[in-house]
């Protein structure tokens, strides 16, 4: 009666969170009374249950959106400590005893590279236990409201169809488990309440209601029905679908929690709450569901009722979010095999993308832009698509783009001094409007001056300016410069202090984003080694923790530290207060109001963790980096990049880091002039380069292609191909020089608009490596020619 007359009276004058905190108290009252009826025979008492459930559904449903709470849960914090009290360790041991009973009696999983915790270790008092929940709580509301940008085996990834017989035996066989309902209702609850942090205890707290879930989910006697389930496949009966629907929810949303808040010594080490094994199977699981939910979005919307399709749609977007939080770990430390990922290829892209042809560029980007169900794919899920497919849909939609603008032909004229090349490059983007120019989109066509102000004989079709671009890129990411640092491993992040060095250093680190957008509109690899947690910031991913180690692997070994048992916080006198030195002087910074008057303590200990890494990768760079972001999205598209993860975009910006395949390189390259591929002077030549060490032959690369790397996906993929022609010393008798009749002095020149390599017939393999290594070495341009 309460609970209706709540329902038809709003209290509070209609406000959305006085109505949401007293119907959780109505709730957790209901709780309390029909938990002793919860579990015990009887047909009155199980429908009494129900009826219950049933009444909560209807009062959820009159909430006002998730979305709006969880904008002011500091307004209403009650909110917080109230999903708590409905999850408390009594409510949840009741609601899923049958759960965690048979989750005991399954085997534990292996570890396969580190041992588990001691059992014998003592285990933290109750109000120890608390603490720690609470400041993870704490913690990950932090981390929701910072980490903002500035601006199993093959079996488990393959969806090989289960074995009909074996589906139709365990369906026959198959109950709903005495669980089911309490999924239901935590299912209800945890949407309902909308915020993650809500979530932490429920997910930290001992025993390990995810583990429970997935022993159940992985147990052998369903193996079948699970796999036609993920699947899609018929004979799935209505109660295991139901299950198996709800089970996956809850799995998710828990997951999704401890993946958010765990560091990398957790899961890689410590393993917990999975090992890496149950991981990989997890992952394979996760990743066909969410890619069949997406495949069949517009077939559910139609197919079922609001309210159904809604709880599927739901189920998709948590199984992709924890397949997109496993994948970053994946690709900062690998854990699965290769091609553990992709979904094209087996049974179940032929099934759902049988009409696709991933080939076609041009298709598929008319598919892309018409959604459905390759649309959802490649913007939910992209790494199951292969890298080459994206690559070449990346290119492609710049085609478009460029046609859309009519900038196809259009060309942008700007003279450079090599002596200048970053002023006046600097100079020439800086006459461009705010916001961006259709010049950005257009052929960039680069005059070179030399040192005597004369024009060089170079005439640009795309190799001048693939070489001022490269040249340039190299000399304003030198550390030198003072707009970028290098982390230990060399890779580069904006300088914090980068003003120091340059008054207009957001002006030109706008620039920087510009050249850099502009390298990769064109397809030329440059050498760009950005670092992996600012390579986020371009995808609008957020940093985490474990980014740290990438940029300050000593700060980060220390924080780490800082959780071990070794470590007496109160005789490390922290406080949520940071110092930097900049010129001698030593500037104070507040990781929270007040922080310098806070001492790090056990109970806030996460949150010092967390707040002092978004303030190494976050906060230190905002100015430098929302200025580089201003000039990289005015050529490019931020959704465009999201088709990829950071080390994709790595490869796509600076290439693969492998010496010169040579045998690809040869059996793509055309001749010219007289030459052919069994010509002495061939056969030297590539003798010749194969023997090069690697510096050199990326100077060849230069030469010939003003590019120092390899195409990304080979030298299939380089337009035009590399042609070899001969030159003569301009003397008489062509086609006799072209035997090798006369000796030659002329050196080697290149015209790298076209890949061109212009190589005179030299009488010697010993002249040839002399002449070709004094060209590549030269730097001289054009003035060679």
């Amino acid at each position: 009666g309460h609970l209706g007359a709540c329902r038809r009276r709003p209290p509070a004058g209609g406000d959305p969170f006085r109505q949401r905190y007293i119907l959780g108290n109505f709730i957790q009252l209901g709780l309390a009374a029909v938990l002793p009826y919860w579990d015990a025979e009887g047909a009155q008492n199980k429908a009494l249950c129900m009826a219950w459930l049933q009444g909560v559904r209807h009062l959820l449903q009159d909430l006002p959106p998730a979305s709006v709470v969880k904008r002011c849960l500091d307004k209403e914090p009650q909110l917080e400590a109230q999903i708590e009290e409905l999850w408390g360790s009594a409510a949840t041991q009741r609601l899923f005893a049958a759960l965690f009973t048979e989750a005991a009696a399954a085997p534990a999983p292996r570890r396969t590279t580190s041992p588990p915790p001691n059992p014998n270790r003592e285990r933290p008092p109750l109000q120890d236990l608390r603490d720690t929940l609470r400041a993870k709580k704490k913690a990950l509301s932090s981390i929701l409201g910072l980490r903002k940008a500035p601006s199993g085996g093959d079996a488990t990834r393959t969806g090989a169809l289960p074995d009909f017989r074996q589906v139709q035996a365990e369906a026959a066989v198959f109950a709903a488990p005495a669980w089911l309902p309490a999924a239901h209702l935590s299912n209800l609850l945890l949407a309902s309440w909308g915020s993650q942090s809500c979530l932490v205890g429920p997910a930290f707290r001992r025993p390990y209601l995810v583990t429970a879930l997935w022993a159940w989910l992985s147990a052998p006697r369903h193996a079948g029905l699970l796999t036609a389930f993920v699947d899609g496949q018929a004979g799935v009966p209505t109660q295991a679908e139901e299950a198996f629907r709800a089970a996956f929810t809850l799995f998710c949303r828990l997951y999704t929690t401890f993946l958010l808040i765990s560091d990398g010594k957790e899961f890689y080490e410590v393993q917990n709450p999975f090992p890496l094994a149950s991981v990989t199977a997890i992952s394979g699981l996760l990743i066909r569901l969410a890619f069949r939910l997406y495949a069949t979005t517009d077939q559910l919307r139609h197919s079922l009722t609001p309210e159904a399709a809604q709880q599927w749609i739901q189920l998709r977007d948590l199984a992709c979010l924890t397949v997109t939080q496993l994948r970053d770990r994946d690709t900062r430390r690998p854990f699965v095999p290769e091609g553990h990922w992709l979904i094209h290829g087996t049974p179940l892209w032929d099934r759902h993308m049988r009409n696709v042809d991933v080939h076609d560029p041009a298709a598929l980007v008319a598919l892309l832009e018409g959604g459905g169900g390759f649309g959802n794919v490649v913007a939910s899920l992209p790494h199951s698509v292969p890298f080459d497919v994206r690559v070449k849909l990346f290119r492609a939609k710049v085609e478009a783009e460029r046609n859309t603008h009519h900038v196809q032909n259009k060309k942008w004229l700007v003279t450079i001094r090599r002596q200048y090349l970053v002023e006046d490059g600097f100079q020439a983007f800086s006459g461009l409007p705010e916001g961006g120019d259709a010049r950005l989109k257009a052929k960039l066509h680069v005059q070179f001056q030399n040192a005597q102000g004369l024009p060089e004989a170079g005439i640009d079709a795309g190799g001048v300016f693939k070489e001022f671009l490269t040249n340039c890129l190299k000399q304003v990411l030198d550390p030198a410069f003072g707009l970028f640092s290098s982390t230990a491993d060399d890779h580069l992040y904006p300088n914090p202090q980068s003003g120091i060095a340059h008054g207009n250093h957001l002006r030109l680190l706008k620039f920087v984003g510009q050249v850099t957008a502009k390298a990769l509109y064109e397809g030329i690899v440059a050498n760009v080694p950005l670092a992996g947690f600012f390579l986020n910031f371009l995808l609008q991913q957020p940093n985490s923790v474990d980014d740290l180690v990438t940029q300050d692997p000593e700060l980060f070994k220390n924080l780490m530290y800082l959780k071990s048992p070794d470590c007496d916080l109160e005789m490390m006198c922290l406080t949520f207060c940071v110092e930097d030195e900049v010129m001698g002087q030593k500037i104070k910074t507040d990781l929270r109001p007040n922080g310098e008057q806070i001492d790090v303590t056990p109970e806030n200990l996460i949150f010092y963790i967390h707040a002092m890494a978004d303030y190494k990768l976050n906060q230190q760079i905002a100015q430098q980096t929302r200025a580089f972001l201003q000039g990289f999205y005015e050529v490019l598209k931020p959704q465009w990049l999201q088709m990829f993860d950071r080390r994709e975009l790595s490869l796509l910006m600076s290439g693969e880091s492998r010496d010169l395949n040579v045998a690809d390189l040869r059996q793509h390259t055309v001749y010219a002039g007289g030459y052919s591929s069994d010509h002495r002077v061939i056969k030297d030549f590539w003798s010749v380069l194969e023997h090069m060490n690697s510096e050199q032959q990326s100077k060849f690369l230069a030469f010939v292609t003003s590019c120092p790397k390899p195409p990304l996906l080979g030298f299939e993929n380089l337009h035009p191909p590399m042609c070899i022609r001969c030159a003569d010393d301009g003397e008489g008798g062509g086609l006799a020089r072209t035997l090798g009749v006369r000796d030659v002095e002329r050196l080697p020149t290149a015209s790298t608009c076209f890949n061109l390599l212009k190589l005179p017939p030299y009488r010697t393999k010993r002249q040839l490596r002399e002449k070709l290594l004094y060209s590549i070495n030269a730097g001289s341009g054009f003035e060679l020619s």
